[in-house]
């Protein structure tokens, strides 16, 4: 035999010899790795319980946030409706103003006085609203639900609207004035004529 072969009979001897104990390490090693198994399934066993916690507080914060955009929603659009709504009440005030300031006086608008008392009483419900409506600004801009864009938002529309407000509470004070200054030139003079100052000095020697 020669020396090749027989180094080639060794190796395989060799090998068949020692096949088992190869396999051996492998079984122990599965072995290992299925008690590792066993360890993990039983630390998981918690898991479930976790999840479904993690799960609840993500939808209640989703749920709390789809509330707050919504009632961010509401009230920018709230204010804008209450912009427009004033901005045409206005326009409505400071025309009428103008009429009554300009047209020919022919009868009293306000001979029993109705309209001065209502225009103050809405007057005053203007007052109440704007003071309101700042209170409200004042409040959105310090919410620690808003912050961002939404604070900036929300605030921007109260302070629109608080302007607005203010304007339609001017024309409606000028319109009432208008009303009465309208009327006053109706009204017939009492006492004397006097137009000069020996008239007037007749009229104080009478009194």
């Amino acid at each position: 035999m020669s020396l090749c072969n027989f180094l080639r009979l060794n190796v395989c001897i060799y090998t068949l010899s020692n096949k088992p104990a190869i396999v051996g390490v492998a079984s122990a090693k599965r072995q290992r790795d299925r008690g590792r198994n066993v360890g993990t399934k039983e630390a998981c066993a918690t898991a479930p319980a976790e999840v479904r916690q993690f799960c609840e507080s993500v939808s209640e914060s989703t749920t709390k946030n789809i509330r707050l955009l919504k009632a961010i929603e509401q009230t920018v659009d709230w204010l804008v409706w209450l912009q427009n709504r004033a901005k045409a009440d206005a326009q409505f005030a400071e025309k009428a103003a103008g009429h009554f300031k300009t047209c020919e006086r022919l009868k009293p608008v306000d001979a029993d006085r109705t309209l001065y008392t209502l225009l103050e009483e809405v007057e005053g419900d203007l007052q109440k609203l704007h003071q309101l409506l700042i209170d409200k600004r004042n409040a959105a801009s310090r919410a620690p639900e808003l912050n961002g864009d939404h604070r900036t938002v929300v605030v921007d529309e109260y302070t629109a609207a608080i302007s607005a407000i203010a304007e339609l509470h001017n024309l409606m004070t000028d319109l009432r004035w208008a009303i009465g200054e309208h009327d006053a030139d109706l009204e017939k003079p009492t006492g004397p004529n006097i137009s000069s100052s020996s008239d007037l000095e007749t009229y104080l020697k009478t009194l």
